[in-house]
Parts: structure tokens; C-alpha cells; sequence
């Protein structure tokens, strides 16, 4: 049940990474960065309404004081209920935050001020929405590692799940939004670097998109390797040495050599394409990436797999030998 609630929630935030980015390239004015999101749509409502009379001026007040005291309160709920741990004292942090950066969301023109010009607005609005996921981040992380280190022996396999889903969460943005919103702000460039009706772009923007597909690829992998290591993960709860748990070890340690090398092979091969027809392409890319997070990841997961192939083949000679 767990698995097919993780996998919707992975496709709705793959549609709505893809729907951002559209969104981005059509209404530029409107939606000006993913980190700025949805701060900067939240300051243009609360903007509209503020200049419509005195009375919504009032009310967008209100709702601007509301919305960025949401963390104090539940801190205070917290605090009441004497639940208040060391990392909670970020909230009051955050609800400061959400004070300023929403405070220039609703007043962009302060920003030219802070950032030089209208020029960096956008990248102001970046910054400013970084700041507030900085301490979001930070405020997870904390809790999580309290929650992890606190937990007993039977609770740890569940948090597994929940990192893993988060884990493949954390791909689905790679793959559906800095992957993709990439590839869209480099097409972009490419075609207004090249303008002349006379030139056939049609390879060289093919080449562009594989560029980004590749650089993509590690990430689609990753999601699939996940799911199959949460899988395995429920089979280990119910019995570590069963044949069932060992079958999909074994499936999962012939897939995790198939992904890394996919990944090796996918990189090469689009150098070795880009060689073969650099005379014909005007997008080389000359960068070499190497993914090491899912490289890392997919050899922890192969080294946890072969582990655990041989506990099991250790417990099996002890009981022979008993």
C-alpha cells in the first residue's frame, strides 16, 4: 500500500514539475524560478488584492501576517503541548523568514533596492525562496536524524521506507525539474544564439536533447532501483534469510549492475556520437558530468545486496555446522 501511495505521489510531482516549466516558458513574469515558487505567485495575489481598495488592503495584511506565522504557531502549539525539541526553535526562524521574503514578494520594487536592478529580480526572487527552503531543509533534516536515532529496532525498517521515498523524490526532481527545466533554458539559448533561416538545426537540437537525457538518465534509473529496493525492503521485515528475500536481492543486484552500467555507457556514448558528428552539430557539449550521487547510490546498493547474500549463506553453514 505504502509503495503505490509513493509511486502516485511521484507521478503528481513529476506532471506538476513538468506543468512549472511550461508554465515558465510561456509566463516568464509569473513564474520566474523554481525556488522562488510558489512565494512569488503567493506575493502577486496578495499584491492584486492589496491595491484593490482599502478594505482588500486590509485583508491581504491578514493574510500575509497569517500565513507567515503558520511555523510560530505550531511552534507554540508544540510549546504548549511540551514537545518543543532543540531543532523546533527553527520555526520561529522560518516564520522571521517568511516575514521578510514574502514582504518583497509583495513589494518587488523594494528589490531593485537590494539587488542593483529590475534586471535581478528574478534572480533576487531565487535567492529570497532559497533562503526559506534553506531552513526548511535544515529544520527536516534535523528532525528526521532526532527521529531516526530515537527510533527502536522495529521502527527502523519503517523509516527506511520513508527515506526511500523521499530519496525517489529527490530524483523525480532531478529527472522532471532541473533535467527538464534545463533542457528547455538551453534550447532556449541555442535557438536564439542561432538565427539564420538558412541553418538546419534539426540534428544539433537533437543532440541537445540527448545531451540532457543523458545527463537524466541516472536519475530515471535510480527511481526504478528504489522501488525495487523498497520491495526488498518489506521482504527483509518479514524474514531476512527467506528465498523470497534472497530472489529479490538477487534481481536487484542484476539490476543494480545493469543501471551502473547504463550510466557508464550512456555518458560515453554520447561523447562518441558527438565526435562522430561535430562537423554536422552546433550544440557540443564539452563538459563531462559524472552523476555521483546515483553512482553512489547504486553501489551502496549492490554492496547491501551482496551483504546480504552472504549472511545468508553463512547462516546456512552455521546450521550445518550445529
Amino acid at each position: 500500500m505504502k509503495q503505490n501511495i509513493f509511486k502516485k505521489i511521484l507521478v503528481v510531482e513529476g506532471v506538476l514539475l513538468v506543468a512549472f516549466f511550461l508554465l515558465k516558458a510561456s509566463l516568464p513574469e509569473v513564474f520566474s524560478s523554481l525556488m522562488a515558487f510558489p512565494f512569488e505567485q503567493i506575493g502577486k495575489i496578495l499584491r492584486t488584492l492589496s491595491l484593490s481598495g482599502s478594505a482588500e488592503n486590509i485583508l491581504a495584511l491578514v493574510f500575509y501576517l497569517l500565513l507567515s506565522l503558520i511555523p510560530a504557531v505550531i511552534y507554540l502549539f508544540r510549546f504548549r503541548k511540551k514537545k518543543v525539541e532543540k531543532e523546533d526553535h527553527l520555526l520561529l526562524l522560518l516564520s522571521g523568514v517568511l516575514l521578510l521574503v514574502l514582504y518583497y514578494m509583495i513589494n518587488p520594487g523594494k528589490m531593485g533596492m537590494v539587488f542593483g536592478s529590475a534586471a535581478g529580480a528574478p534572480v533576487g526572487k531565487a535567492f529570497l525562496g532559497g533562503s526559506v527552503y534553506s531552513v526548511l531543509i535544515a529544520y527536516g533534516v534535523l528532525k528526521a536524524l532526532r527521529i531516526f536515532l530515537g527510533a527502536e529496532k522495529s521502527e527502523v525498517s519503517k523509516y527506511l521506507v520513508w527515506l526511500l521515498g523521499f530519496l525517489n523524490i529527490l530524483f523525480v526532481f532531478n529527472v522532471f525539474g532541473l533535467s527538464f527545466g534545463g533542457y528547455l533554458e538551453a534550447r532556449k539559448s541555442f535557438l536564439a544564439g542561432n538565427t539564420d533561416p538558412s541553418q538546419n538545426l534539426f540534428l544539433s537540437e537533437v543532440f541537445l536533447l540527448l545531451q540532457h537525457l543523458v545527463r537524466a538518465l541516472p536519475y530515471f534509473l535510480s527511481i526504478f532501483l528504489v522501488n525495487h529496493l523498497m520491495v526488498l525492503s518489506d521482504e527483509i521485515r518479514k524474514d531476512r534469510f527467506s528465498e523470497e528475500t534472497m530472489q529479490k536481492a538477487h534481481v536487484l543486484t542484476r539490476l543494480s549492475v545493469k543501471v551502473l552500467v547504463g550510466i557508464v555507457l550512456s555518458g560515453m556514448g554520447i561523447h562518441i556520437l558527438q565526435l562522430l558528428f561535430m562537423k554536422e552539430i552546433l550544440s557540443i557539449n564539452a563538459s563531462l558530468v559524472i552523476p555521483v550521487m546515483p553512482m553512489i547510490f547504486v553501489l551502496g546498493v549492490l554492496l547491501a545486496t551482496q551483504f546480504l547474500s552472504e549472511n545468508k549463506r553463512l547462516k546456512e553453514d552455521n546450521d550445518l555446522f550445529i
